[in-house]
């Protein structure tokens, strides 16, 4: 098995609809268990548009905007890239015009 991360991006929903939130979250659930029939879940999760950016002149609010927000991610361990790639194709945020991209964790090593 090889671990591999998916940066879920964009495709949000229109949160002010309650019935519309509702079957958008249903589609995540589902997604989630179809990612668990077809690889381990090592961890992730869904991202709020609250927070800051800090750089080197210091810390400012975060302004989520357009279909490159980072709205989640999967941390999976998974057959192939193949596969992933597949599962990645499902996602439920692509049918809102985001993207989920595959990446490959760097090893780091450990310290106690």
């Amino acid at each position: 098995m090889a671990e591999f991360i998916l940066v879920i991006k964009g495709g949000m929903t229109d949160y002010s609809d309650a019935a519309a939130t509702a079957a958008h979250m249903q589609e995540w659930y589902r997604y989630g268990g179809l990612l668990q029939a077809k690889a381990k879940i090592v961890g992730g999760a869904g991202l709020t548009f609250e927070g800051r950016v800090v750089g080197p002149a210091g810390a400012s609010p975060y302004h989520a905007h357009g279909h490159d927000t980072l709205t989640g991610f999967y941390h999976l361990e998974a057959p192939d890239l193949a596969t992933v790639e597949a599962l990645a194709a499902q996602a439920p945020n692509l049918a809102l015009g985001g993207s989920v991209e595959v990446r490959l964790p760097l090893a780091m090593p450990r310290t106690s």
